[in-house]
């Protein structure tokens, strides 16, 4: 079986244990009178002298992770300086080099093959990749800057057909899987030492691993591995709808999910009940969270893996597609001093980017900021983050709670679910906190109608709030190939398409044919449509009264200034953003 040599470098440095400060102070990444004040805070924290010295903003994490490999004895490269040969390069097939970030530099007397690495502490890095390559392999300390740019100095991405890759790789491992399923499925299936064996297997991680590099080149939201009768698919959902990439053969649906469930640590022997894990992964250049799923069927496990890429996240509120006032409106109500905030929007809408986009704006020094949520979505740095354990009594309401006595200025509770809850944010908001939350309903007005319907008081729902925001996501037209047109009557009326903007004859939506740079799916990305409803004091009195929702909606749109999610979509139909159909598929025409 294939080894990898944990330790790497010269002999003369094996069996040596340097100091970590010293080796830091060789580089010249610190001096030793930094040293010297950061070995006596390790002495008073009695934290690790690498933590440390980060805290102490004295060097980046990556020094200490280069500095720590350089400890292991392992060489330290310098990946601009290097000329690669041919021969070692063809040792790792460029798939494999971005998934893990690594880099082969040479092959050694005694047939070990050197890899740099960016984390030369992920010694399960080293073991997939000796699986791959199916020989010893030796790590070696560099950069993740000189490691990324010699990914894309030495392989080219360009020309690569990942489909066509996949299904030479599937159909090779399906003609191996399909001579020990004649062997016994039924034995495979029961041994879990078999199982484990089989997601070892080099083809079975390539699989797997070129699949999650597609879904992150792609921007993918998820990815689907779907078991049937006498199928196997594997998909990705891009920009809401799913894609198909590859028809692997079914014999090998067993060793592809079980390769997910090594991968995420799950109990790779239970089979027979749902299990759920997050991990944290480095593809290329992201860092990527994966909330990973798996469900028994009638025809086996199917898994699910939801990919937030952390680099990618728009975490801010100018990158939300927000128009210019919109923006403004919702930073003056965010900043008040109490209240409660509402996104509202279905699965999917992006209300937690929103929320999450709020507290990176009023994440200040004099503010603290607490949240509690299902799962946690994004680590944030300065925000003191709370995952719920309903299993262990720790719902939203209760967390809640807890959190009032923390002494906190800002709350954002992930999802308003029950009356508990929402009496509890409310609670907050009416006692000098300002609360951030979401729920499901289908508008802004609607959402009080919920809160009423959950028997939540009139009176507390006119004191707390302050404004709501509905949203859904629309896909963006590919700008390489759109095309204007003059739509007809019949679509117009479709759309709602006001009377004023007819008879200008100047109105023009647009469409896409599709083009290699959308992979001729005609859009390319998503943005944001929204609905804003800011409260006032006539508006309260109609929630006091419990006026209908359409006379609520009327009301706002005329003396408010709102424009519904229909309205908004159709501006940026008109303005070349996204479609007439998007518009239609996404948004409710209401006419009031």
């Amino acid at each position: 079986m294939a080894t990898a040599v944990a330790l790497g470098g010269s002999d003369r440095d094996r069996g040596k244990r340097r100091n970590l400060g010293d080796i830091l102070v060789e580089q010249g990444v610190i001096t030793p009178l930094e040293l010297d004040e950061a070995l006596q805070r390790q002495r008073l924290t009695g934290d690790f002298l690498g933590r440390v010295l980060v805290k102490m903003e004295l060097c980046e994490e990556q020094d200490v992770l280069e500095a720590l490999g350089v400890q292991q004895g392992m060489e330290r490269v310098d990946l601009t300086k290097f000329k690669i040969k041919d021969e070692v390069l063809r040792k790792i097939p460029p798939d494999v080099a971005r998934f893990y970030n690594v880099m082969p530099v040479r092959i050694r007397e005694n047939g070990v093959l050197v890899v740099a690495l960016a984390n030369p502490l992920d010694l399960n890095l080293l073991d997939d990749i000796a699986q791959i390559v199916g020989g010893p392999v030796e790590g070696a300390v560099s950069n993740l800057a000189d490691v990324t740019q010699a990914i894309k100095s030495n392989y080219s991405y360009e020309g690569e057909d990942v489909n066509e890759t996949l299904q030479l790789l599937v159909d090779k491992v399906g003609l191996k899987e399909l001579t020990m399923e004649e062997l016994g499925q039924q034995q495979i299936v029961g041994d879990v030492e078999n199982l484990v064996e089989l997601a070892q297997e080099p083809e079975i991680i390539k699989i797997v691993n070129l699949v999650l590099l597609e879904a992150v080149h792609k921007k993918a939201s998820d990815v689907h591995f779907e078991v049937y009768e006498e199928d196997f698919r594997i998909r990705l959902r891009i920009d809401g709808v799913l894609h198909e990439i590859v028809a692997p053969p079914k014999a090998i649906s067993i060793a592809v999910v079980s390769r997910a469930k090594v991968m995420s640590n799950m109990d790779i022997g239970e089979r027979r009940l749902p299990q759920d894990a997050r991990i944290e992964l480095k593809i290329g250049d992201s860092d990527i969270d994966v909330r990973v799923g798996t469900l028994p069927t009638l025809f086996g496990e199917c898994v699910v893996m939801r990919i937030l890429d952390r680099t990618s996240v728009q975490t801010s509120l100018p990158k939300l597609g927000l128009a210019k006032q919109l923006q403004e409106d919702i930073s003056t109500i965010i900043n008040k001093s109490s209240g409660l905030f509402l996104v509202t929007g279905p699965t999917g809408s992006g209300k937690t980017t929103t929320l999450y986009a709020c507290v990176t704006e009023l994440n200040e020094v004099g503010s603290k900021i607490i949240t509690c949520e299902d799962p946690v979505e994004l680590q944030i740095e300065q925000l003191v983050q709370v995952q719920i354990r309903e299993e262990a009594g720790l719902t939203f309401a209760s967390a809640l709670r807890s959190i009032l006595r923390q002494d906190p200025d800002i709350i954002m509770v992930g999802e308003v679910r029950d009356l508990d809850t929402a009496n509890m944010c409310i609670e907050a908001a009416l006692t000098g906190h300002f609360v951030l939350s979401s729920i499901h309903t289908n508008s802004a007005v609607e959402t009080v109608t919920r809160l009423l319907d959950m028997d939540v008081e009139a009176f507390l729902i006119t004191s707390a709030l302050e404004g709501i925001l509905a949203q859904r996501l629309v896909r963006k037209v590919c700008r390489d190939c759109r095309q204007p047109y003059k739509p007809e009557p019949a679509e117009m009326d479709e759309l709602g398409v006001p009377k004023s903007w007819r008879k200008s004859g100047d109105l023009k939506l647009y469409r896409s044919k599709g083009c290699p740079s959308c992979d001729y799916a005609g859009y390319k990305g998503r943005t944001g449509i929204y609905e804003l409803l800011k409260m006032n004091d006539d508006l309260r009195e109609m929630i006091l009264q419990r006026k209908m929702t359409h006379e609520m909606r009327k009301y706002a749109r005329k003396h408010l200034g709102m424009l519904t999610l229909r309205e908004e979509a159709l501006i940026k139909a008109a303005q070349g953003i996204t479609t007439g159909e998007e518009v239609i598929h996404h948004t409710e025409l209401f006419v009031d």
